[in-house]
């Protein structure tokens, strides 16, 4: 990663034609690899989806979006845990989801 620009699996399956599930896997082995690396400045987003109890004791099914030392306490608070991928990376860790929410909607 030269530029800093987010990837996401949305915008590698569009802009190069691939199913989802590819782009997905072509991310992660993307992320391992430099995260292999020591690239510390490199940073995965993940998106993660289950079960939990709300504040009034109702079961309601939760979708986040979080930065990957996260990842684990989040899924730890989800019981159980229907869905796990790599959203997206970038440079650094992103300070909010505008731009990785942004970069699905540019014209290619």
């Amino acid at each position: 990663m030269t530029q800093k620009k987010v990837v996401t699996y949305k915008w590698l399956s569009r802009t190069f034609s691939l199913n989802v599930n590819q782009a997905k896997q072509l991310l992660a082995i993307f992320h391992m690899k430099h995260k292999n690396m020591k690239h510390k400045s490199i940073q995965g987003v993940y998106y993660v989806s289950g079960m939990r109890v709300n504040s009034r004791g109702d079961l309601t099914h939760q979708i986040c979006i979080v930065n990957e030392e996260l990842l684990e306490d989040t899924k730890a608070q989800l019981n159980p845990v229907t869905s796990v991928h790599l959203y997206s990376v970038q440079k650094g860790k992103p300070k909010d989801t505008a731009p990785i929410y942004n970069v699905d909607f540019e014209q290619l």
